[in-house]
C-alpha cells in the first residue's frame, strides 16, 4: 500500500473559507495556559495572518468589543478543565457568532449552550462526542501543527545528547489512574501561554527519545 502522506493545510485553508463566510472582521481570544497553549497561540497568529484576517487580539480576561469572535482551540471544553466553557457561556450573550478553534470536547453542558458557537474539532472522538449531543462540528488539525511549515525558525543547531526525556503530566487534566513516574520531567508546565516557544523546541530537540501524554509534547 503507498504511504499516504497527510496535508495539514487543506483543512486550515478550509477554516479561514468557513470564517470568512461568516465574518469579515474578527475578535481572537487566544487560549490561556502552559507552555503548549503557547504553540497552539503561536499557530493561530500565524495562520491569521498569513491568511490576512482582519482581527482584533482581546485580552483573555476583558473580551472586546467587536460582533465575532474567535476562540482559541485548546482543552478547555473537558470534564477535568471546563475554563474554556465557562468563557464562552457569558460570550455568548453578546456576540452574534462564537467559532470554537480547534478543540477537544467530552463536557455534556455544552449542549446547554446557545446556537450561536460553531465548533471544530481536533480529533474524531471529540467530533463523535459533539454529534452524540446532536451538535454539528467541523474537523481540522489542531492549530499548532500549522507550525511545521515554520519549525526551522525554533530549531537550533542543537546537538541531540540525551538519552529520554519522560514528560507526563503533573497537574489537572492528568489520567486519573495516573501514577508517579521517576526522573518525570512535565515541562508544559515550566512555561505558559504567553512564552516563546522557541525554549520547548530546543529543550525537546535535545533528546533522542521522548515519552509523553501531552500532546504538544508530542508534536
Amino acid at each position: 500500500m503507498a504511504e499516504q502522506k497527510i496535508n495539514f493545510y487543506t483543512k486550515f485553508s478550509e477554516l479561514i473559507i468557513t470564517i470568512n463566510q461568516i465574518s469579515n472582521k474578527w475578535d481572537w481570544r487566544p487560549n490561556p495556559g502552559n507552555w503548549g497553549d503557547a504553540l497552539i497561540n503561536e499557530g493561530t497568529k500565524r495562520w491569521l495572518d498569513d491568511n490576512n484576517v482582519n482581527y482584533t487580539q482581546v485580552d483573555i480576561n476583558n473580551l472586546g468589543t467587536g460582533e465575532y469572535l474567535l476562540c482559541g482551540g485548546g482543552g478547555g471544553w473537558c470534564k477535568t478543565f471546563n475554563r474554556t466553557f465557562d468563557v464562552v457561556k457569558q460570550a455568548a450573550k453578546r456576540y452574534k457568532h462564537i467559532f470554537v478553534l480547534p478543540s477537544s470536547f467530552d463536557l455534556p453542558q455544552i449542549q446547554t449552550l446557545p446556537t450561536n458557537i460553531t465548533y471544530i474539532s481536533r480529533d474524531y472522538f471529540s467530533q463523535k462526542f459533539l454529534s452524540s449531543l446532536r451538535i454539528n462540528s467541523i474537523f481540522c488539525w489542531d492549530m499548532a501543527l500549522y507550525l511545521t511549515k515554520y519549525i526551522h525558525e525554533y530549531h537550533q543547531n542543537i546537538e541531540t545528547s540525551k538519552d529520554k526525556l519522560i514528560c507526563l503530566r503533573t497537574v489537572k487534566g492528568k489520567h486519573p489512574d495516573a501514577f508517579e513516574v521517576k526522573n518525570n520531567k512535565d515541562v508544559s508546565s515550566l512555561g505558559t501561554h504567553l512564552t516563546p516557544i522557541d525554549g520547548l523546541v530546543q529543550l525537546v530537540q535535545e533528546y533522542h527519545t521522548v515519552v509523553t501524554d501531552r500532546m504538544h509534547i508530542a508534536l
